[in-house]
C-alpha cells in the first residue's frame, strides 16, 4: 500500500510514493499546465503518475488530463500519461460530526490512490 517504483519498472527498485502539489492562489498562474508537464514528464521516465484536480470548480487539470486521453486515442497513440481520478463523492450520512467533505473526499481519492 501507498508504494511506488521509484525507477523505471526494469530497476525493481521501491520506495514511498510522493505527493507533488502545484497550488497558487491567482487564476491563470499556470498551475494546470505545469502540473501536466510534471506528471506527464514523470510517466514519461517509466514512473506509476496519478493526478487529483482539487478545484472542484473550474476543474481545468481534469479537462486538461480528459483532452489528452481522447486526442491519444483518436489519433492511434500510446504514449505515457498521468491517470486521472476525480474526487469520489461522499453522501452527508456518510460523515461524522463536524468532518468537512472536501477533507473526506481528499482521503477517499487518496485511499484509492493507494489500493
Amino acid at each position: 500500500r501507498g508504494r511506488q517504483r521509484s525507477a523505471p519498472r526494469d530497476q525493481g527498485e521501491w520506495t514511498m510514493a510522493h505527493i507533488i502539489v502545484v497550488g497558487n492562489e491567482k487564476g491563470g498562474a499556470g498551475k494546470s499546465t505545469v502540473s501536466m508537464h510534471v506528471a506527464t514528464a514523470l510517466a514519461r521516465m517509466g514512473h506509476k503518475t496519478s493526478a487529483l484536480d482539487l478545484d472542484l470548480r473550474q476543474r481545468t487539470f481534469g479537462r486538461y488530463a480528459e483532452n489528452r486521453a481522447k486526442f491519444l486515442a483518436t489519433s492511434g497513440l500510446d504514449l505515457p500519461s498521468p491517470r486521472y481520478h476525480e474526487l469520489p463523492e461522499v453522501a452527508a450520512d456518510q460523515l461524522k460530526p463536524g468532518e468537512n467533505v472536501y477533507d473526506r473526499r481528499l482521503s477517499a481519492a487518496v485511499a484509492e490512490l493507494e489500493a
